[in-house]
């Protein structure tokens, strides 16, 4: 606005949709942020954030433990894939969490977690230096302090005070998970199956009914 010319720089977190961007012009961004929520909807898809330690596997003690997954975690993401868009965003360092997305993605037999999506806080919280998750370190429609763009991201974590406090209230908590003999009736991700249909089947009757 006013007189100033567009002023745009970015840190990029995965691709052209998900940048942490800061401008001069900020209704130029508003309808560029606009656009990158409108196609999410018109795909049907929502975005799907994954913190990965304790809520989809075991925490491993070194980059070079065993992967442990949680019980019915491929199953479940198996049958949800075309209705979400799976990003995983941990404060582990990049290789980690490139290790856990290539797992999955062997494990499903297709690319369900691309390089882009593909998050470490290490890599986008360089403002501050704080291991604190953020929505707009990884989706450029996600504006920081406007939370009526927070609405379109759900977030899985077994630690909600990760996150800024305000972005919680998509979150959906699961119990940490342990791993070992008495897990191997843990049931979380076979119930997440549900909600995330649940969710999914609300959302786009409210929105494009």
């Amino acid at each position: 606005g006013g007189g100033a010319p567009a002023s745009l720089y970015a840190h990029v977190a995965q691709d052209q949709r998900a940048v942490y961007v800061f401008a001069l012009d900020r209704g130029l961004v508003d309808r560029e942020m606009e656009a990158l929520r409108a196609a999410h909807l018109r795909r049907r898809k929502l975005p799907l954030v994954l913190d990965i330690d304790g809520t989809i596997i075991k925490n491993p003690k070194s980059l070079l433990s065993a992967l442990e997954f949680r019980p019915h975690f491929f199953d479940t993401i198996g049958a949800i894939h075309e209705k979400y868009e799976v990003l995983l965003f941990s404060t582990g360092v990049p290789k980690h969490i490139a290790r856990v997305a290539e797992r999955i993605n062997k494990a499903l037999g297709y690319e369900l977690v691309p390089p882009e999506r593909r998050v470490s806080t290490m890599e986008v919280n360089w403002e501050h230096r704080r291991k604190e998750k953020r929505l707009e370190f990884v989706y450029a429609f996600c504006a920081a302090g406007q939370e009526a763009t927070w609405d379109l991201p759900l977030i899985v974590d077994d630690k909600p005070v990760a996150w800024e406090k305000k972005q919680r209230r998509n979150l959906i908590e699961v119990r940490e998970y342990f791993g070992g003999g008495e897990e191997e009736d843990d049931r979380t991700w076979l119930e997440m199956e549900e909600i995330l249909l649940q969710v999914h089947a609300k959302f786009f009757a409210r929105v494009m009914p």
